[in-house]
């Protein structure tokens, strides 16, 4: 543990979290300034929740009030992208809604439950959106309600990295699963999630002057100190709402409705008696008075839940309509054999032309014709022999169509 300051000043007092998929990092933060920093690492995803538990046990706490916190999940456990494809929406609540009830279609699920964040819309209409893995938010917040505490945000690490780190590009190295990321003026321009990678090198990362005070090994705790800094103010967050960060941020809208159609009924029949009193048709009237805005608002909130399903409505028909890229690429690379590579891919809307280079044509049509999702894979034009790095290779064009896939290609293991 590093102790950074006096624990005795006055200031906002947050705890950020860093959620990784070894360890966890913790940072205390009084205004802007690092108190203390704590790590634990983590064996197995069963211990998280112990080992949260554990960090904020051993956290400072004297003479504060009870701290807020924040916490950042690693790229092993989220995932960040900017969207495409989806309909027209310039509300951000509702494209939030509409991705939360079909994550399946925008993100990888690897067969865990993904919970979705806000959705960002940039100035230029870009549209940038995240999910967190279920089971680690549900993790961290039953280890903050054990030390009654409040976990006010969840966020993935790379939204928050561009406030503590000096750097342009970034790799984040989270287990075997490392995310490159592309800033502007603390902005997201490009992520790219790419898993597989353990044993890489790591890549010198330049802390801001604040994180530096952790010393030689601030970088680490990049993630647990911007959680802290910046996961409040985040629009790709998960927030807390009615003491848990996994509430329906519509929940409330449909509480509202139907509290205000049963007030409405219990004036209505209580009224019916003394309709002839005047005093107690005044009194009715200004109880109407005072639950037309609340009317108003389900109204609005019931057009905009309509909205939110057609949306929706859309968006399964246009994933029906068009296969997915990212599976199809999966599915090709899975199929080449060793020391091949593709130098083009044109697609349609029947299928895809591939031109390769394989040591063996034949080999590759093979492989091909037992990928699921590739369909009717044949030779076009002449297969040529050119040379290669160690030894000569085919040049083939390939033209495949795409087929329908099972819900088990979709949610498949590998990323």
């Amino acid at each position: 543990m590093r102790i950074a300051g006096n624990l005795a000043s006055f200031g906002s007092y947050r705890i950020g979290l860093g959620i990784g998929a070894e360890s966890v990092r913790a940072v205390g933060l009084l205004g802007q300034r690092i108190l203390w920093a704590l790590e634990a690492q983590v064996e197995s995803g069963d211990q998280l929740e112990t080992v949260v538990s554990q960090l904020l046990g051993s956290a400072p706490r004297r003479r504060f009030r009870t701290p807020q916190v924040f916490a950042a999940v690693g790229p092993a456990h989220s995932q960040v992208k900017q969207l495409s494809g989806v309909p027209p929406l310039s509300d951000a609540a509702m494209l939030a809604e509409m991705i939360r009830h079909s994550a399946g279609r925008f993100f990888l699920r690897n067969g865990v439950p993904l919970a979705s964040t806000q959705v960002r819309i940039n100035e230029n209409g870009d549209i940038w959106a995240g999910v967190i893995d279920e089971p680690i938010v549900r993790a961290v917040n039953s280890a903050c309600r054990s030390h009654r505490l409040v976990l006010r945000a969840v966020t993935p690490t790379v939204a928050v990295l561009g406030g503590t780190l000096l750097d342009d590009q970034i790799a984040w190295l989270d287990g075997d699963v490392l995310a490159e990321v592309s800033i502007s003026k603390t902005e997201l321009r490009e992520v790219r999630r790419l898993s597989r990678v353990r044993g890489a090198p790591a890549i010198p990362l330049r802390p801001t002057a604040a994180l530096n005070t952790l010393g030689a090994e601030a970088a680490r705790f990049a993630d647990a100190y911007g959680a802290a800094l910046l996961g409040g103010n985040s629009t790709l967050a998960i927030r807390e709402r009615a003491g848990s960060v996994t509430a329906n941020p519509l929940g409330h809208v449909r509480i509202a409705i139907a509290t205000t159609a049963l007030i409405l009924a219990i004036t209505s029949a209580f009224a019916v008696p003394f309709v002839a009193s005047r005093r107690d048709v005044r009194h009715l009237e200004t109880r109407l008075q005072e639950l037309a805005p609340s009317r108003r608002a389900g109204l609005s909130a019931s057009h905009a839940l309509s909205q939110v399903s057609s949306a929706i409505e859309e968006v399964r028909v246009l994933a029906e309509g068009h296969p997915s890229m990212t599976l199809f690429l999966r599915d090709l690379t899975r199929a080449l054999p060793q020391q091949s590579a593709i130098t083009a891919i044109r697609t349609d809307s029947a299928g895809a032309t591939i031109v390769a280079l394989t040591p063996r044509a034949s080999d590759l049509l093979r492989r091909l014709e037992q990928t699921p999702g590739l369909v009717a894979p044949q030779i076009i034009g002449p297969v040529t022999r050119e040379p290669g790095v160690t030894e000569e290779v085919e040049r083939v064009t390939i033209r495949l169509s795409f087929g329908k896939r099972t819900n088990s290609t979709n949610s498949g293991n590998e990323q």
